[in-house]
């Protein structure tokens, strides 16, 4: 006898007086303990099972305990009394705390049930027709029983993150219909509805199974609910849904992380790699996707457009350097800092700093931010940075991917128009490292018409004012095309300095007095008084490249 601390109530009893469980097909009882597998407690008044003995009394109490009104009036005429009984002598007796007083007919005794577990699966049936098990009943209650198996999985899983079980309900000719409901309202409806059953999920042997089979809740990997929930209700969830994006995993970061000497390959894999990826600040559910990234080096022998790093009056500069903490991404740190012409949002590596030139938010419908200044995401505190989470396209890492042995490549993409790969700079045009084509965008923003312009790029703009834009790009393909040995022409300079105007037109002549003499080439790298005309020029296009990315 198991008691319970409860007032004198009326309790329902199982049909008959003799509660029972249907046991799927395969399975038996046994009362030798040590013959079973598995051994339950049977609940007295429904058909619900109990894992451990002490659990029963609070599941009395929660589920047969307190009755309506209906149903007591019910429970009353299960009870079958003497003629010689009146109203009078039903008058129930003071309660005294530490008893239970049950008005039933016989006493419940509460034994062990042992029940050994069959290798079949769970394909019982009712009145001859065979019941789903756990694995189908979820998908065919979503809707997805004729969905493929990844899709089955995800119903899986978010069905029990929901903490939802399947059961079944029969109709008159045995035919069986599923729903999902919290297991503690399935207790209540097998309490009341005999057309209502729960469905155990069934068991596999480890051999059996595999990637293709991997249908029950406890076998199926883990999936990223963060990004789960940013496509479910993001306004563009019909754009997401599209893709496919999984975290980015610590062998992932380690390969971003090589040394770029070593590996040059490695700052076009990272570009890849990050292009088109999202970002969610957990700590407060904003969340972005990077649109366009530019890859810069750590070290001045990599890349002469260093992110700087040193000692100020009031301090140290900030920097994107990982710090010696556990991060969500091993050495790969998000942050935002700024460096005088606003907020940046950067992607900080030990051997590369990405910069994001533009990027869109995922979570409310806002105007894309472009260019190197990010107005729309914010990471005010390392806390903020400590609660990114990075989860990469799937098509842009298997892209990455098939360059990571080839030291040989020098650009993010072999097809597309070129001088969109190169990155935003405004000086060191004598410096080699000044062209490389580490500037990459995702899989929705491959487009041209869909990137940030710069400055080697704004004479393609519709409605370009500065002629004289065209001279960078013009450089860039001419260092590209020949390396080392690349040279500008002075009959180009000049039909530029021709349709100049203004500061413009005075930095051009400029440049052509580089040209001495009968001279009709001059070199484009390691050239200084080249590099510094260059520099003045890309400060007066600069206002225009901001126009032109902001219409």
């Amino acid at each position: 006898m198991h008691y319970v601390e409860i007032e004198k109530r009326f309790i329902h009893m199982a049909p008959r007086g003799n509660p029972h469980y249907q046991l799927p097909k395969g399975f038996t009882r046994t009362l030798e303990k040590n013959k079973a597998d598995r051994i339950m407690y049977s609940c007295p008044c429904c058909n619900d099972l109990m894992d451990k003995l002490e659990q029963l009394g609070p599941h009395l109490e929660t589920n047969h305990s307190g009755l309506n009104e209906s149903s007591k009036n019910d429970c009353e005429d299960d009870i079958v009394l003497d003629e010689s009984d009146s109203e009078d002598e039903l008058v129930p007796e003071p309660y005294t705390p530490g008893t239970i007083q049950l008005q039933i007919a016989e006493t419940l005794h509460v034994s062990p049930r042992v029940t050994p577990l069959a290798d079949s699966t769970n394909t019982s049936t009712t009145r001859g027709i065979k019941r789903r098990s756990y694995d189908d009943a979820v998908p065919y209650a979503l809707k997805k029983q004729d969905k493929g198996s990844k899709e089955k999985i995800q119903a899986l899983y978010i069905t029990n993150s929901l903490d939802l079980r399947p059961l079944s309900i029969f109709d008159g000719q045995g035919y069986e219909e599923n729903a999902l409901a919290n297991q503690d309202i399935i207790n209540k409806l097998l309490s009341k509805h005999e057309i209502i059953q729960s469905i155990i999920p069934q068991k596999r042997h480890l051999d059996d199974v595999t990637d293709e089979n991997k249908l029950c809740v406890k076998c199926i990997p883990k999936v990223h609910t963060t990004v789960e929930n940013l496509i479910a209700t993001s306004p563009y969830s019909n754009m997401l849904l599209q893709r496919e994006f999984i975290r980015l995993e610590d062998n992932i970061c380690g390969l971003m992380n090589k040394d770029l000497e070593v590996n040059p390959q490695i700052k076009y894999f990272t570009a890849i790699v990050l292009a088109g990826a999202i970002m969610i600040n957990t700590k407060n559910n904003q969340a972005v996707m990077l649109n366009t990234i530019e890859v810069f080096g750590r070290t001045k022998t990599v890349d002469s457009h260093r992110e700087s790093f040193g000692k100020l009056k009031s301090g140290i500069k900030t920097t994107s350097i990982p710090p010696p903490l556990k991060i969500p991404h091993h050495d790969v740190w998000p942050t935002v800092y700024n460096k005088g012409d606003g907020e940046k949002l950067v992607i900080g590596t030990q051997v590369s700093n990405v910069l994001v030139t533009s990027s869109i938010r995922l979570d409310q419908k806002l105007p894309p931010s472009v260019g190197g200044t990010t107005v729309h995401f914010q990471l005010p505190t390392i806390q903020h940075s400590l609660a990114c989470q990075l989860f990469v396209d799937t098509e842009s890492l298997a892209s990455a991917m098939s360059m990571i042995n080839n030291r040989s490549v020098n650009k993010v993409s072999n097809t597309g128009v070129i001088a969109q790969q190169f990155r935003q700079v405004r000086s060191n045009f004598h410096s080699p490292t000044t062209y490389s084509l580490c500037r990459a965008s995702g899989p929705l923003t491959k487009s041209h018409t869909c990137q940030p312009y710069t400055i080697f790029t704004l004479n393609n703009h519709d409605r370009a004012r500065i002629s004289c834009a065209a001279i960078f790009k013009l450089i860039g393909l001419e260092v590209i095309q020949q390396g080392l040995d690349a040279k500008l022409q002075k009959s180009s300079v000049t039909a530029i300095a021709n349709k100049a105007t203004g500061k413009a037109k005075q930095i051009m002549t400029k440049i052509l007095q580089l040209f001495e003499g009968d001279a009709t080439t001059i070199p484009l790298l390691f050239n200084e008084g080249l590099n510094e005309q260059l520099s003045n020029l890309s400060n007066i296009i600069l206002p225009s490249i901001v126009q032109a990315n902001q219409g």
